[in-house]
């Protein structure tokens, strides 16, 4: 009889010890902490992706300005002029079509 071969059962977090913190929490806390270190400055954000790395570059300059817009955690505010602007580049990007998102993005 042959041994079993081990199969990866992927990756999920059932249970807190797992916790696999999400793109989005770590995209918004990464940024802020730059914004925490350039204190003084005029700054904008430019968010680049290609392919599927595109269509992530938008949901992530979506979220930042979201989150941004509303973080009362953080004293960013003292800071920087608010709403920073938030620009995305992509290439090769596939199309969104739910319009009410596009809509969304666009007001």
């Amino acid at each position: 009889m042959a041994a079993a071969t081990p199969c990866h059962k992927g990756r999920s977090a059932t249970a807190p010890k797992d916790h696999i913190p999400s793109l989005s929490d770590t995209i918004v806390d990464k940024v802020t902490h730059l914004l925490e270190l350039s204190k003084g400055e005029e700054l904008s954000i430019k968010v680049v992706g290609h392919n599927l790395g595109a269509l992530l570059a938008v949901l992530a300059a979506n979220e930042l300005h979201a989150c941004l817009a509303t973080d009362t955690e953080r004293d960013i505010t003292d800071h920087h002029r608010l709403p920073l602007p938030i620009a995305v580049v992509s290439f090769n990007d596939p199309n969104i079509d739910n319009r009410v998102f596009i809509d969304h993005l666009q007001n």
